[in-house]
């Protein structure tokens, strides 16, 4: 079943433009190198690219898609998270899969603490799921587990994504 089940308004397509506007203008002015964006943005993309296709972001193969899709973008990223790089070189020891991320992401949060920069690519979860609570819920949570083990880290980007999707449908930022 497609991600977005209803037509949004003129309003919200409105505001999910800005959403995505400031996404990648807050990545952009927070970027280590000059006159580039980070990985936050880049990766963002790879969901918005699937997302806006009307695929399922809870369904296994379409996060093996968004993985490599990051992998494949790190390859030549000139600003690419630590957290993330390891565990996307970890993930491509096996076969790279959403599985084979979050295995990764769960040992390395085993030996040191996370950031959650997870938080800052979901978004386009948030906008794909505007009609649809508890797929954003869910979707959300295992969008920011491929690679950020901590369940707080996952509560974050749901909570984030339930704040997009209130600004978003009502106009307003509670």
């Amino acid at each position: 079943m497609p991600a977005l089940q209803t037509k949004p308004t003129d309003r919200e397509i409105d505001r999910a433009i800005g959403v995505l506007a400031g996404s990648a203008a807050g990545d952009t002015l927070g970027a280590r190198p000059p006159r580039v964006w980070n990985g936050n943005i880049a990766m963002a993309l790879a969901i918005a690219e699937i997302a806006g296709e009307g695929a399922d972001l809870c369904a296994e193969e379409h996060q093996d898609y968004i993985v490599q899709r990051w992998a494949w973008w790190a390859r030549s990223a000139p600003d690419v998270d630590p957290v993330v790089a390891e565990i996307l070189s970890a993930a491509t020891e096996t076969e790279l899969t959403a599985r084979s991320a979050r295995e990764a992401a769960a040992a390395l949060g085993r030996t040191r603490p996370s950031t959650n920069t997870s938080l800052a690519r979901t978004a386009p979860v948030a906008l794909a799921n505007l009609h649809d609570e508890a797929g954003l819920v869910e979707a959300a949570r295992r969008i920011g587990t491929l690679t950020h083990a901590d369940p707080e880290a996952a509560d974050a980007c749901v909570l984030w994504c339930l704040a997009i999707r209130n600004a978003v449908l009502t106009g307003r930022l509670d």
